[in-house]
């Protein structure tokens, strides 16, 4: 046993004027929240609504990614997934609809957004990286594809989220999220594809 790291260690700690627990407390919380980004352990009183909240995940987004539509007693201690980053390449989800739909790209840049190209609808923050999508407002109406939905776009890899939604003058439409890459975007172009949700 170190006892020259353990004298250090408590001379530390008194003279920050806190105890060893504390330190422990604070590395532990700094872990679980580190840990939030991609899963989330139910505990006993936890709701959807109350996990949204604490992880600013939205409500369909942890229903899809976890096959899920409400919490129960039998579900705490279970690990509930919360980006769909998190479950590429482990599990292959299983949607029960398909459409076939015009897909277009866009980026954050000024031209093709508005003053806030980092904003989208429903208050969402967006930056390049993020595997999302904007959905026409008939699809949001007919189809449920509102925010926080996770989706397969087919012919792409990984899954998608909606946080985003088009102007009314396009019909049965999505928008894939490019980031900053325009060139991307324009190669993209205007395609035909199957949505999966």
């Amino acid at each position: 046993m170190n006892y020259k790291k353990i004298y250090i260690t408590l001379l530390a700690a008194l003279f920050m004027g806190c105890s060893l627990n504390n330190i422990k407390k604070d590395s532990s919380s700094s872990n679980q929240t580190s840990q939030l980004k991609e899963y989330y352990i139910v505990k006993e009183g936890d709701t959807l609504s109350k996990i949204s909240t604490i992880t600013k995940v939205e409500v369909n987004t942890i229903k899809t990614l976890n096959s899920i539509e409400s919490i129960t007693y039998s579900d705490i201690g279970k690990t509930l997934y919360l980006k769909p980053e998190a479950l590429n390449n482990k599990i292959k989800l299983k949607f029960n609809r398909e459409l076939l739909l015009t897909a277009t790209a866009y980026t954050s840049e000024a031209k093709q957004t508005d003053k806030t190209p980092f904003l989208a609808a429903w208050n969402n923050r967006i930056k390049p990286g993020m595997k999302i999508i904007a959905v026409s407002p008939d699809l949001i109406k007919k189809f449920g594809l509102t925010n926080g939905v996770v989706v397969k776009i087919k012919g792409l890899k990984g899954y998608y989220v909606v946080k985003d939604k088009m102007n009314s003058k396009f019909k049965k439409r999505i928008d894939i999220y490019m980031g900053l890459d325009k060139y991307r975007a324009i190669k993209w172009g205007k395609r035909r594809v199957a949505l999966l949700w």
